[in-house]
């Protein structure tokens, strides 16, 4: 895989935010900042997920609240960046809202 290859990753931030999309997965020391592309918030994972790597592990449930996808969106105070499983990304473009 080439390194400037857009590759679906879940990524957490300083702030708490959890967020799927389609990035270049960063080499060497934490980026200041990330761009995704088809973006997703999870707004509320609820407790079958296991936490946040359960969401890039398995993905969202039906009992989550993921927001529908902005074109693109950059984060900043990049904390954690996950490479999801193929089950995870096909979960995490549903789209899951509870409510």
């Amino acid at each position: 895989m080439s390194t400037q290859e857009r590759v679906p990753l879940v990524i957490t931030t300083a702030k708490n935010g959890v967020f799927f999309g389609y990035g270049i997965v960063p080499e060497g020391p934490r980026p200041e900042s990330l761009k995704l592309e088809r973006a997703r918030m999870a707004v509320y994972w609820s407790e079958d997920m296991r936490g946040v790597v359960g969401l890039a592990a398995e993905g969202p449930s039906a009992t989550c609240r993921i927001s529908p996808a902005a074109p693109a969106l950059t984060l900043y105070e990049i904390s954690a960046v996950f490479e999801p499983s193929d089950d995870a990304v096909q979960r995490w473009e549903s789209g899951p809202w509870k409510g």
